[in-house]
């Protein structure tokens, strides 16, 4: 059987679905049988969902989102800071072994 990736609502609908055959009275593995997933599937939806409704699945896209970007920065900062400390004659060592003279650097020099 091939496999299908689903995309956060669709595993929220999914979740949803089963709730309803949990509280039918069905077990879990039957649940997530009539569901078309498997249990291990259903049990790490619900320990990454848990109990998130539409609205706040938007909100943790954009938070993650958010998260990257600011790692991003963090990152370029942490290299100014690092070339800031360097000595010149370090800098110059620096930037001959990336090459990064090629690319507009000659000013440093």
């Amino acid at each position: 059987m091939a496999r299908k990736r689903y995309s956060d609502e669709d595993a929220l609908k999914v979740l949803r679905e089963i709730d309803v055959y949990l509280y039918d009275g069905l077990d879990v593995v039957s649940s997530c049988r009539k569901a078309r997933i498997s249990d291990k599937t259903y049990y790490h939806w619900r320990k990454k969902f848990g109990g998130l409704v539409r609205s706040q699945l938007s909100e943790m896209r954009a938070l993650r989102k958010e998260n990257e970007r600011l790692k991003e920065i963090l990152t370029k900062l942490q290299l100014d800071k690092l070339i800031l400390c360097l000595s010149p004659l370090e800098l110059c060592r620096y930037i001959l072994a990336k090459g990064l003279r090629s690319h507009g650097s000659e000013a440093l020099f």
